[in-house]
């Protein structure tokens, strides 16, 4: 019996080391990436919200403002790797081979995409959490457009961060004549209750698109899909906003003139 018992008790030992290495190895850094991804994979937001890290939770505020950012872009994970993974001081970084689909909104049409994707870690109460706060905290897709005989501004989403507020736009000539546009020069934001937002134009690349900085030229049935950000001092409490994109100027024309798209749900 003492035998019999003395075996039992060396497999349970066994079983619990077992459950113990895989209990550390789901814990470690890469064993929380990977069940990150997994509830990615499978549009899980909440499980995948769960993970984040407590600031990250705290930007996002909510599962649903969460997941919207990936219904904005409309954004599938098909597959990944890790490939590589360091720690220091309760930090982690990790290198992710991605292979996903998005929304392209230059063409219009669902992009394949893959290559490398870095993450971040951080260590909180003993238990690593995902740092993936480089999106907007909300985001959502919309379809207001502006023409003005050849020109066509179209607003295809906007995206909330941190005091600032941010849209995809693309501008279109379909003409058989240039034409320049200097957003950056007197374009505005206003919301239904006539409140001016100021457009951030600072040579940060980050915050601002450097094509329509420096100043966008389209050829002839040219187009261009690039962002406008915007400074918000405060919550938003607009329902409705109108973008006035200023000035435009076609070559071999005289006058500047400007387009304004109505319509932008907040």
């Amino acid at each position: 019996m003492r035998t019999i018992v003395a075996c039992g008790l060396a497999v349970l030992g066994v079983v619990l080391v077992a459950a113990k290495a895989r209990s550390a190895e789901q814990n470690a850094p890469a064993g929380v990436l990977a069940h990150y991804l997994d509830a990615l994979q499978r549009q899980n937001f909440a499980q995948a919200y769960a993970l984040l890290t407590t600031n990250d939770r705290r930007y996002f505020r909510s599962v649903e403002n969460y997941a919207s950012v990936f219904g904005a872009d409309r954004f599938r994970l098909d597959a990944y790797t890790i490939r590589r993974t360091s720690t220091a001081n309760r930090r982690a970084q990790a290198l992710v081979r991605e292979r996903f689909r998005v929304f392209d909104l230059a063409h219009d049409r669902e992009a394949n995409v893959n290559g490398f994707v870095a993450y971040r870690l951080a260590e909180e109460a003993g238990m690593w959490h995902v740092d993936d706060a480089d999106h907007p905290w909300k985001a959502h897709a919309v379809d207001a457009r502006a023409q003005d005989g050849d020109v066509r501004i179209t607003v295809k989403k906007v995206g909330y961060f941190e005091r600032r507020m941010q849209l995809a736009v693309t501008f279109a000539n379909l003409g058989d004549r240039a034409v320049t546009f200097l957003p950056y020069d007197r374009s505005t934001l206003r919301d239904e209750r006539g409140r001016d937002y100021p457009i951030i134009a600072v040579k940060d690349w980050r915050l601002t698109d450097r094509t329509l900085f420096l100043g966008l030229r389209l050829p002839a049935q040219g187009q261009y899909t690039g962002t406008l950000t915007f400074e918000l001092a405060s919550p938003v409490q607009a329902r409705m906003f109108t973008l006035t994109i200023a000035p435009a100027l076609r070559e071999g024309g005289e006058q500047p003139f400007a387009v304004e798209v109505v319509g932008i749900a907040a």
